[in-house]
């Protein structure tokens, strides 16, 4: 491609072939990609998250197909062999070989690589974009249920939030549902036995496990968090305790947490607008656990729960 564009740039002779081929190529390479990569992940993943994976690839391999029949002809008329060009155009290379070794390793059921791949996908999408997998108006509108249904659950019961204080807390307030703050992210295990003591609201310690690092983008920015479980509690759940510079003043002063489920792929939706506040702001019965250190971040995060 490098070379097409210093031949047209240079207005060589030929320039007009040699853009003709990179076209071409560009074009088959995509494709080749694109259906390849649609294999790996099916063969890897099924239901929601094959459905993120999909969406998370077609933001990143955003290619309009092109009509290559002419530049083709030109090319195989310059050549003198029309067959012997269109096949040599069409077989894209080492691009193309990645992508046929791609869809085999589903295939053959090498999770490990296959997920390797899509872990680059999520974190290349989440480079240039972090708007969520689903429809805008079907996702602002899940978010919003799942709101009201919390609502409700809270409003029935005088636990975690005393039936007298119903009244200066419910409905619970929240920033604007924002698609921006829900972003793909991949975990990076942590091969790590120790157990870690989580100061809390209470001054007792919480024990927890790390179980890897969330890494994603937001708003440009790469971020990473550590993820936990508590020690006694289902394995199969992830832990996020975070504080950001909304604390204090937007939201509650010792942080906010998320709740995550493990999974096989290791890729996960990162979605701040299901960020919460911890149940000791309603209630000092509660024993709240103090995000790490390392999960403080210092740009504000207008999403999820805020206070009152």
């Amino acid at each position: 491609m490098l070379r097409a564009q210093a031949a047209s740039t240079a207005k060589a002779p030929r320039a007009a072939l040699h853009v003709d081929a990179a076209r071409v190529f560009v074009n088959d390479a995509a494709m080749r990609i694109d259906a390849s990569a649609r294999q790996a992940l099916a063969a890897t993943v099924d239901g929601d998250t094959l459905r993120t994976m999909l969406a998370a690839l077609r933001r990143l391999l955003k290619v309009t197909p092109i009509n290559t029949v002419a530049p083709r002809r030109r090319l195989a008329e310059e050549n003198g062999d029309a067959r012997r060009v269109s096949v040599r155009v069409g077989q894209v290379g080492k691009i193309g070989q990645v992508g046929i070794k791609l869809g085999r390793v589903g295939q053959v059921g090498q999770v490990g690589r296959a997920r390797a791949f899509i872990t680059l996908v999520l974190l290349l999408t989440g480079a240039c974009s972090s708007k969520p997998p689903d429809e805008p108006k079907d996702y602002l509108g899940k978010v919003a249920a799942e709101r009201a249904a919390k609502d409700a659950a809270f409003a029935a019961t005088d636990d975690p939030i005393p039936t007298a204080r119903h009244a200066q807390f419910l409905p619970l307030a929240y920033f604007p549902i924002d698609p921006d703050y829900n972003t793909p992210g991949a975990l990076k295990p942590i091969d790590d036995k120790t157990i870690y003591e989580m100061p809390t609201s209470t001054g007792a310690n919480r024990k927890m496990r790390r179980v890897g690092s969330l890494e994603f983008t937001l708003k440009g920015q790469p971020i990473k968090l550590l993820a936990f479980n508590e020690i006694g509690t289902d394995p199969g759940s992830l832990f996020v305790a975070f504080s950001d510079l909304t604390n204090g003043t937007e939201t509650y002063a010792a942080g906010r947490f998320m709740d995550l489920v493990r999974n096989r792929t290791g890729i996960y939706e990162v979605d701040f607008n299901r960020a919460y506040i911890p149940y000791c702001y309603y209630n000092p019965t509660y024993e709240c656990p103090y995000p790490p250190s390392e999960n403080r971040l210092k740009m504000p995060i207008r999403a999820g729960e805020k206070m009152k």
